[in-house]
C-alpha cells in the first residue's frame, strides 16, 4: 500500500523538484503519503498531518517542552528516555538521512544499516506513563531498545521483520503481528524493505496494574489476533486526532489503551488460573518467554527450561500447577503454533516442505509434527 501511495505522490514530488529558490538552485522536496480524510483505524495508510513542503535534511517538528534542548535528555541508555521524562506530541514528522537517524535514536531505535538513503514519517504522543508512536522508515536493520521496567508493544502494519537476539537466534514477525519487548532488553529488527509499525510503550507502573513483569527478552505476537487489531485501532485513532498528554481526556485514554494492552498480553501469554500467586505468575511469564525463544531447538525440553530459568524441576512444576497445561504441553503448543503459521504460508505443502517446517519448528520429524497438529485440532474440536 505504501508503494502505491508513493507512486501516486510521484508527480507532485517531481513538480516540487522544479522549484528553485534564490540563485543557488536549492531543491525543495515534497515527500510522503497523502493525508487521510478519515481516521486510519487499521494503521495501514498515511500518517496524520503531512507538512506541505520540507527541505531535505530539515529537522522534524520539535516537542514544545523547553527541556527538548537539554542534551542530558538524550544521554540515557534506556529506550524512551526522552519521552519518559517529558510530555509532548509530534505529528507529521518527515525526515531524511541524519535527521531521521537522530529522531529514531531519541525514540529508542538505533539504525544499524540504512540500506540506502534513510527516510522517515512519524507521529508520536509521549508521556511518563504511556507513549504512542506510528513510524514508517526505510532502514534495513535497526536495534530496538525497550523501556526500563515496562514494555514496548510493536505492531507491524507494513512489511516484514526478522528479530535477532544477542545469541543470534532469529524469529519472523508477519504483517498483522508484532512483538513485545520487555523492560530494557534490546533486539535487532531486520526488514527487507519499507517498514511501518505502531508502537505502544508503557511504564512499569501501568504494566504492573494488570500484568506480572517479565524480566527480559522479546515475545512474538502472532498474526491476526483480535486483541492486537483492537489495540492498533485505539492507538492509531489517538495518533490521528489532536490529542495531547495535557488534555483532560488523556488519563481516560491511557486507561482505555492499558485495558487493550492487558487483553493482548493475556492472549499472547499463557493462560493462568485466577488464584495463581504472584511468584508463580512471574515464573510462568518467564517460562513462556523462554519457551517462545527456544522451542525451535528440538533438544529443548522441560529440564532445559528449568535450567534456563535457574529453578528446580519441583519449583517449575509447582508454578505450572496454576496453569491449565504442563511444561511439556506448553513447549509442544509453542511448536505446534509455529509449525501451523509456517504451513499456512504454503498452499499445498510438499513432503519436503513438511520436513523443513518440522525441523524449523523444533520437531524431531515430519510425522511427529503431523501427530502434534492432529492432536491440537482434536483438542480444539476442529
Amino acid at each position: 500500500m505504501w508503494t502505491a501511495l508513493m507512486v501516486l505522490a510521484a508527480p507532485a514530488e517531481a513538480e516540487a523538484r522544479t522549484i528553485r529558490t534564490g540563485g543557488f538552485g536549492a531543491e525543495v522536496r515534497k515527500s510522503g503519503p497523502p493525508r487521510p480524510s478519515v481516521p486510519d483505524t487499521d494503521g495501514l495508510t498515511s500518517l496524520s498531518h503531512l507538512p506541505s513542503r520540507r527541505p531535505r535534511e530539515s529537522a522534524p517538528t520539535r516537542p514544545p517542552d523547553p527541556a527538548a534542548s537539554d542534551p542530558a535528555d538524550s544521554d540515557s541508555d534506556s529506550a524512551d528516555s526522552d519521552s519518559a521524562d517529558r510530555e509532548f506530541a509530534e505529528r507529521g514528522v518527515v525526515a531524511e538521512g541524519t535527521t531521521a537517524r537522530d529522531w529514531l535514536l531519541r525514540h529508542g531505535v538505533t539504525v544499524s544499516a540504512s540500506g540506502g538513503y534513510l527516510r522517515l514519517f512519524a507521529d508520536a504522543i509521549c508521556s511518563r506513563e504511556l507513549t504512542l508512536r506510528r513510524v514508517w522508515h526505510t532502514a534495513r536493520e535497526v536495534e530496538r531498545r525497550g523501556r526500563a521496567g515496562g514494555a514496548v508493544i510493536s505492531l507491524l502494519v507494513e512489511g516484514s521483520l526478522t528479530l535477532r537476539d544477542d545469541a543470534g537466534a532469529e524469529r519472523e514477525v508477519a504483517t498483522g503481528g508484532g512483538f513485545v519487548l520487555w523492560s530494557d532488553s534490546s533486539v535487532a529488527a531486520i526488514s527487507r524493505g519499507r517498514c511501518g509499525t505502531v508502537e505502544v510503550a508503557v511504564s512499569r507502573e501501568i504494566l504492573e496494574r494488570f500484568f506480572a513483569w517479565a524480566d527480559a527478552g522479546a515475545t512474538v505476537i502472532p498474526q491476526g489476533l483480535t486483541t492486537a487489531r483492537i489495540l492498533l485501532a485505539a492507538a492509531t485513532t489517538a495518533l490521528t486526532g489532536p490529542l495531547a498528554p495535557r488534555d483532560p481526556a488523556w488519563d481516560s485514554i491511557c486507561s482505555m489503551i492499558a485495558s487493550g494492552i492487558s487483553a493482548l498480553l493475556a492472549e499472547v501469554g499463557p493462560a493462568l488460573l485466577p488464584s495463581a500467586p504472584v511468584t508463580a505468575v512471574r515464573l510462568l511469564r518467564r517460562a513462556h518467554v523462554a519457551i517462545e525463544r527456544h522451542c525451535r531447538d528440538a533438544s529443548f525440553d522441560v529440564r532445559s527450561l528449568a535450567k534456563e530459568l535457574s529453578v528446580s524441576m519441583t519449583t517449575l512444576y509447582a508454578a505450572f500447577e496454576h496453569s491449565p497445561c504442563t511444561p511439556a504441553q506448553a513447549i509442544r503448543s509453542a511448536r505446534v503454533g509455529l509449525a501451523r503459521r509456517m504451513l499456512d504460508h504454503r498452499v499445498s505443502p510438499t513432503a519436503a516442505d513438511r520436513e523443513a517446517v518440522a525441523e524449523l519448528a523444533g520437531f524431531l520429524s515430519a510425522p511427529a509434527m503431523s501427530k502434534a497438529l492432529r492432536a491440537d485440532r482434536r483438542r480444539r474440536g476442529g
